[in-house]
């Protein structure tokens, strides 16, 4: 199957693809994938927005759309979340590692 340019090199987006989605649907998704990334507050969370995917699942769907809904009545509730832009730590993390080193989890 084919995937389109619009899923394309998005690993999350071509696991739950299907043909049902019309090609100009995934272009709005495209759309709509780049300007939810510009609120996230890290590199890692701006590549899970861009890799949000229709889902084929209607378990799935409805387990989003509950989550969805939770974190909407939580900020009802509380306000924004208290949390900012932060720095890409990935390459200080893998920089840090040592082959089978693992930290003691005693403090």
């Amino acid at each position: 199957m084919e995937i389109p340019q619009a899923l394309r090199g998005c690993q999350q987006a071509t696991a739950g693809y299907t043909r049902r989605v019309r090609s100009r649907d995934l272009e709005a998704l495209q759309f709509v994938r780049a300007e939810l990334a510009t609120f996230a507050c890290s590199v890692p969370g701006q590549e899970a927005c861009r890799g949000i995917a229709p889902t084929r699942s209607l378990n799935d769907a409805r387990t989003e759309l509950d989550r969805t809904w939770e974190y909407h009545r939580w900020l009802e509730r509380h306000g924004s979340a208290p949390i900012a832009e932060f720095p890409e730590i990935r390459p200080a993390l893998k920089s840090a590692a040592h082959p089978g080193f693992v930290l003691d989890a005693a403090g």
